[in-house]
């Protein structure tokens, strides 16, 4: 059993990465419809700039995301390697609280955006694998 979590722990982690490398992105859509401003102010002057910035190789996002998300691919992986023992329950309910936290956590931000991917794909992986771990845990 181990394969799935280790798997899943994987997913975890290119996913927390994927939403903090995207979390600095516009959102697209139709401009509004507000009317154009009646006259345009003047233009500034170039500000001097002395050296040039260096460019970023990262965009802005959530820290908190990064290492919650690296964090449960952590304890993901660690219950994967402990489930090769079936006597030990500590694997299986690890990952339960784990992916049921996540797959609260995207349901929620699916609700909110209304977008399926990554929120509402990552909700719907995450409830898959939270249904296979109580059935590890009853069985």
């Amino acid at each position: 059993m181990r394969g799935p979590t280790n798997a899943l722990a994987t997913v975890l982690l290119v996913a927390g990465l994927y939403a903090y490398l995207s979390a600095g992105e516009p959102e697209r859509g139709a401009p509004s419809a507000a009317p154009a401003p009646a006259a345009s102010p003047p233009p500034r002057p170039p500000i001097p700039a002395a050296t040039p910035a260096p460019p970023r190789l990262f965009r802005a996002g959530s820290k908190k995301s990064l290492m919650f998300g690296m964090g449960s691919s952590f304890v993901l992986f660690f219950a994967g390697t402990v489930m090769a023992d079936a006597a030990v329950l500590v694997g299986p309910a690890s990952a339960l609280v784990v992916t049921a936290g996540l797959a609260y956590k995207m349901y929620q931000r699916y609700q909110e955006t209304g977008k399926l991917v990554p929120a509402g794909a990552l909700a719907g992986v995450a409830a898959l694998y939270s249904v296979g771990y109580v059935a590890a845990l009853v069985l």
